[in-house]
């Protein structure tokens, strides 16, 4: 396997990486290996599995730990972001080190979460799972101690809850977790408080899921919200919920005003309006909707901080309205905005509910196109809402390629289960699955296929 390509797979998440260095010399790759583990290549750093026991398991097939293990230590060491991915992925690394006896690692595990604490940033729990990796139960109290003292001394720090549900834990190791904590706030007050925030958090927690129930409120007192000019146009969460519950006749006043509204004169009146129809369908002609999205034609352009003009959100938004929406328009307007490329990630949303006989023909072709990474991801993402209802054995070509393509290790795991139903999964796949960045496909991989079937 040639460098470049055994550093795409790698940056990819692929188990292919590791299936290989199984059998071949790992040396013309130590620098691609090396580059992967200074920088964080996932596409999606929220969503995506850390890359910590991938490259390690890495690591571990080129029998040449000390190669890497220094300069790993000294980046971590030495970071100046510690809220960066990349760092949590070094500490993630520093911790399988430790875990192998590495003194050093362990105590720069340690240092990083004493001194970091408090950040309240997601490393933050990410920081304090890392001593539990290295030292489990005792790491644990260890953590819990810490937090506690921080808890008593700083009545305004609200850090991530280490539990889910501190009262009802989901398996055996969870409970014994909960356990050892228990047990020690008996006779130690700093665990006492960590153990008590974590009850007090999950209490909360219920309350804010009980209050946040939708209530149906009349269009005419809720148009007040759409309207506001301080009502916020890049989240829709209270209006997409308003419309969950609105009356049908609610809905289709709202739909009325905003057939009735300038895209050049009311536009964050327009983006707020169009929200409703995020999940709801429009009850109305659809050649509103497809007007808005031509609205703006030509590249999307961005703010200073990379937020869509004003005018590409109207279009935007206007065509996740469309996608809730089966009518011969809709359809002409998808196979348009994909052939001029600038709308091409999200239009393909649109062919899910205008579906003709051999679209996974042409979904093939597409995903076989040169895209750049932002582009190819959106264009995965459509793909797989069609596949909520559209997935046929016509699917298997284009999910091939999206497997080897798609940037996301998330979307990988969908397209593997998507080939699964389907009775598509090829042998190597499998087999490259139990060694893939995204843990939770390893996982599926090892339980269903746990021999090696190459």
């Amino acid at each position: 396997m040639n460098p470049s390509e055994f550093k795409r797979i790698l940056e990819l998440g692929l188990g292919r990486a590791i299936v290989f260095l199984q059998t071949h010399d790992s040396s013309p790759y130590h620098d691609a290996i090396l580059a992967a583990c200074l920088h964080d290549t996932r596409y999606d750093g929220q969503v995506e599995s850390r890359r910590s026991q991938y490259l390690f398991d890495v690591i571990q097939l080129t029998n040449n730990l000390a190669f890497f293990r220094d300069p790993i230590l000294a980046a971590l060491e030495n970071t100046t972001d510690p809220e960066s991915y990349t760092t949590s992925q070094l500490s993630g690394l520093a911790a399988h080190f430790a875990q192998n006896g590495d003194q050093r690692a362990r105590q720069i595990i340690y240092d990083q979460f004493v001194t970091h604490l408090g950040s309240e940033e997601f490393n933050e729990i990410r920081r304090a799972y890392d001593v539990f990796l290295v030292d489990d139960l005792n790491g644990l109290l260890f953590v819990a101690e810490r937090y506690g003292e921080k808890l008593l001394s700083d009545n305004d720090w609200q850090p991530i809850p280490w539990f889910d549900d501190p009262e009802d834990q989901a398996d055996d190791d969870e409970r014994a977790q909960w356990a050892a904590v228990t047990q020690a706030a008996a006779t130690n007050p700093r665990i006492a408080a960590f153990v008590g925030y974590e009850r007090e958090y999950h209490i909360r927690g219920q309350s804010r899921r009980r209050s946040n129930k939708a209530k149906q409120i009349p269009y005419d007192q809720f148009k007040k919200v759409l309207i506001d000019s301080k009502t916020q146009t890049r989240s829709g969460f209270t209006i997409r919920r308003w419309a969950l519950v609105a009356s049908d006749d609610d809905i289709t006043r709202a739909a009325t005003d905003l057939v009735s509204l300038d895209p050049q004169t009311d536009q964050d009146v327009l983006i707020r309006y169009l929200w409703l129809f995020d999940k709801r369908p429009f009850p109305l002609d659809p050649q509103k909707l497809i007007d808005l999205v031509r609205s703006a034609p030509g590249a999307l352009e961005h703010d200073e901080n990379d937020w869509l003009l004003p005018k590409y959100q109207v279009v935007l938004r206007a065509i996740y309205a469309l996608k809730n929406i089966s009518h011969p328009a809709v359809r002409d307007l998808a196979l348009q905005l994909i052939d001029e490329g600038h709308w091409l990630r999200w239009a393909v949303d649109l062919l899910a509910l205008n579906w003709q006989t051999d679209d996974w023909t042409f979904i093939a072709n597409l995903a076989a196109r040169e895209m750049d990474r932002d582009t190819y991801h959106g264009f995965g993402l459509g793909v797989m809402h069609i596949l909520d209802a559209r997935l046929l054995p016509d699917a298997a070509s284009a999910l091939l390629t999206l497997y080897e393509r798609d940037p996301c290790s998330e979307c990988r795991d969908h397209i593997v289960h998507s080939l699964q139903k389907i009775d598509h999964v090829p042998d190597w796949m499998i087999e490259e699955c139990k060694y893939d960045a995204n843990l939770y496909l390893r996982e599926w991989a090892s339980e269903k296929f746990p021999f090696s079937i190459s």
